[in-house]
């Protein structure tokens, strides 16, 4: 890496630590583990995700995990998760570990060094540029002590590691009050859906199941709609600015923003009935089974997802919160010879209450002005990531000044 600064190995400045191997005879309470699906999109664990397991004869002192350690996916078969990162910024609250598929990156000096700095580092794209250059190129699927050790990185001093880990940081932060905006939002919808039509405490409602509000199947008030996928050897399908929407583009979130693919008008045509916009996403197979998702612009869906849409006076916002309140069902009834399927007549099987159109109308303009804030959150939050993921490999290499970095807030609120 071209920096204006000293430049060492990474091995002279920290050290190294493979994860446990643990088998079920393990499985219990007792230590926390992160695992490969632990990484995600996170810059810290979601401990409260994490699984346990029972330590005994497994897990050490030297294994446990402790602040300003940084933790990397060494090992698995989808080669773009190689060398994730998460970030320990304080003492975990109880006995943490991570597994064999992990490495873990502690500091010999924290004085001499800003553990954050380097985590930010190396999500610069530097170690997906070291694994290309290493054994197999690009298809290197094993990240180990030894690639980590002899990698180059620059020491800035140590008071510009801490201002530039400070503006990335700053950005996280942003990120991550927002994403408790976007969930105190959720639950405030859920709450609401319940209260109306779970407890009928609706405006004018006594508690009490109207007369007029009839039990259906979920199918009486929701069209459900098959996605599917044009020929892939089509390039005249491919490529336009389409979204397409399959079950790897699920998202931790209610709106879904961008997709991996585009497909033209006719790749539309030869995938799906349609676009679908404020329609009800819903995955039908595979292990996002079950989630439900909301399109924030219109996309065409591929064969393992449902667009649900609202028949009769059905709104967006009633039908979204509907679904999540039977996806447990629906996905007990889930089946299949290879991994568990949803099938279409299974809508017909799950019951729902049918309110009257004027209180879902009013439920709808309830729920539209926190629906529009949730998706400006979101979309604020995709500019905050563009934003840092663009400063980050120059603010690393030295290639910017930090004093010419501008606040992470005011870029929020453009």
């Amino acid at each position: 890496m071209d920096a204006p600064w000293p430049i060492e190995k990474l091995g002279s400045i920290a050290s190294f630590r493979n994860g446990i191997n643990y088998s079920s005879d393990n499985f219990g309470r007792g230590i926390r583990v992160i695992n490969v699906k632990d990484f995600q999109d996170y810059s810290v664990p979601k401990y409260d995700e994490l699984s346990e397991i029972n330590p005994a004869g497994v897990v050490r002192e030297a294994h446990l995990l402790t602040k300003n350690d940084i933790v990397l996916v060494r090992s698995n078969g989808n080669r773009d998760l190689i060398g994730r990162s998460l970030f320990i910024s304080d003492i975990p609250e109880a006995p943490t570990t991570h597994s064999a598929f992990s490495i873990r990156l502690r500091f010999s000096d924290v004085r001499k060094t800003e553990p954050r700095f380097y985590f930010y580092l190396l999500r610069s794209g530097v170690v997906r540029q070291v694994l290309s250059s290493h054994g197999n190129g690009a298809n290197i699927s094993n990240l180990n002590q030894d690639i980590l050790s002899r990698l180059e990185v620059p020491v800035p001093p140590v008071p510009i590691q801490r201002r530039i880990a400070d503006i990335l940081k700053a950005y996280d932060d942003l990120i991550e009050l927002n994403k408790r905006r976007v969930a105190i939002l959720e639950e405030l919808a859920r709450r609401t859906y319940e209260e109306w039509f779970v407890r009928y405490r609706f405006p004018g409602g006594n508690g009490t199941k109207p007369d007029s509000w009839k039990t259906a199947a979920f199918s009486a008030i929701a069209e459900v709609l098959s996605g599917g996928t044009p020929k892939k050897l089509e390039p005249e399908y491919w490529g336009g600015n389409i979204p397409f929407f399959t079950p790897k583009d699920t998202v931790d979130q209610p709106f879904v923003l961008s997709t991996s693919h585009c497909v033209t008008e006719l790749g539309v045509s030869k995938c799906s009935s349609g676009l679908y916009d404020r329609d009800t996403i819903f995955i039908t197979a595979r292990g996002t089974v079950g989630k439900v998702q909301r399109p924030a612009v219109p996309m065409a869906i591929n064969q393992s997802c449902y667009a649900l849409r609202g028949r009769d006076g059905v709104t967006p916002a009633f039908l979204y919160q509907a679904t999540l309140a039977i996806v447990r069902e629906l996905k007990g009834k889930a089946h299949g010879a290879v991994f568990d399927t949803i099938i279409k007549s299974t809508f017909d099987n799950v019951l729902i209450d049918r309110p009257d159109n004027e209180t879902i109308v009013q439920f709808e303009r309830v729920m539209s002005p926190a629906s529009e804030l949730l998706l400006s959150i979101l979309l604020q939050n995709a500019n905050l990531r563009a934003q840092r993921d663009l400063l980050l490999p120059q603010l690393v290499s030295g290639e910017i000044d930090v004093s010419e970095v501008a606040d992470p807030a005011k870029v929020a609120a453009e």
